[in-house]
């Protein structure tokens, strides 16, 4: 098991999605444009989902080893053990009866109790895809600005 581990948590990110996932901040423009390409791609998420995978993503990013569990998630959230779980359900493979988005795993931790949360290659192809389309946005703002200022 430690094998499997250590292989899901070396899943490689991109370095335009690592240094998005890095950054400080975004513009209100930006913020618009990943919740518009995140609505097309899954009109179905909620905002608090999505803010739980995004979460999970950045932590990953960060330090793969480190990725959160369901308990730090839902104490850096504020949100009750349940309420994170259901998300983290939704983000994986889905609750009984329903499909999940696949976008994240759970993989053993230092010990058989504990289970880690980690970007799955189908969550870094969706981050990949919102990160092209806020860049998308970046230049095509950046190009009307020129515009305007000539």
């Amino acid at each position: 098991m430690f094998f499997f581990f250590a292989h899901v948590l070396k899943i490689e990110f991109p370095e335009s999605v690592s240094l998005f996932l890095q950054g400080d901040s975004l513009t209100w423009d930006e913020f618009e444009a990943l919740l518009s390409a995140c609505r097309k791609r899954r009109p179905d998420i909620t905002v608090s989902t999505l803010r739980a995978f995004i979460f999970i993503a950045r932590r990953t990013a960060d330090s793969p080893e480190q990725s959160p569990t369901i308990k730090e998630l839902a104490e850096a959230l504020e949100l009750s053990h349940g309420t994170a779980r259901r998300h983290c359900e939704v983000l994986e493979s889905g609750p009984p009866g329903r499909a999940g988005l696949e976008w994240i795993v759970k993989v053993e931790g230092e010990d058989a109790r504990s289970r880690r949360l980690a970007v799955s290659p189908k969550g870094m192809q969706f981050l990949s895809d919102l990160v092209s389309e806020v860049t998308r946005n970046r230049q095509l703002s950046f190009q009307s600005d020129t515009m305007t200022t000539r």
